[in-house]
């Protein structure tokens, strides 16, 4: 980890079932922290023809250089994309989350996950240290959160 930052984003196209990789050094020290980060990558992959409800607005989720450290409230991270508040114009929204979710995608080696496209049945994301899959996720179809979750960490423990 370097200032910070692990130095690599996970990009993943829902629509192609393809994830490459990032290099976080291409934006960063100039775009600080997960809302700076999360913004100028929400400017690099919308167009003005993308609208809130469009594939290609993407889902991206970005934690600062503190996220994962014992400085505290630094386990934030950020969720960032066109949201539809300002119908029939998007607007770029964000949104601060806690909990370990930040810290765990630092953990797994990323900065920041972007998500976009659109999966032809339900997906989930499975990310580690040691892989990155799109799963299928029909199994989880209308389970509310807390069953969903216990049925995640069961999946993931196989």
């Amino acid at each position: 980890m370097y200032g910070g930052y692990v130095g690599k984003m996970l990009r993943v196209d829902l629509s192609t079932g393809k994830t490459t990789t990032i290099n976080t050094f291409d934006y960063v020290p100039t775009y600080i922290g997960g809302i700076g980060l999360g913004y100028r990558l929400l400017w690099e992959e919308t167009s003005e023809k993308t609208t809130e409800w469009s594939p290609e607005n993407p889902l991206i989720f970005a934690s600062g250089p503190l996220c994962g450290t014992p400085v505290p409230t630094s386990g934030r991270a950020e969720v960032i994309g066109l949201g539809p508040q300002g119908y029939p114009k998007p607007w770029a929204t964000v949104a601060g989350f806690g909990g370990d979710f930040g810290p765990k995608m630092k953990f797994a080696g990323y900065d920041a996950i972007i998500v976009t496209g659109k999966a032809e049945s339900p997906k989930y994301l499975y990310v580690s240290q040691n892989s990155v899959e799109i799963r299928d996720g029909a199994f989880l179809w209308g389970m509310i959160t807390y069953t969903t979750q216990d049925a995640l960490v069961c999946q993931t423990r196989r």
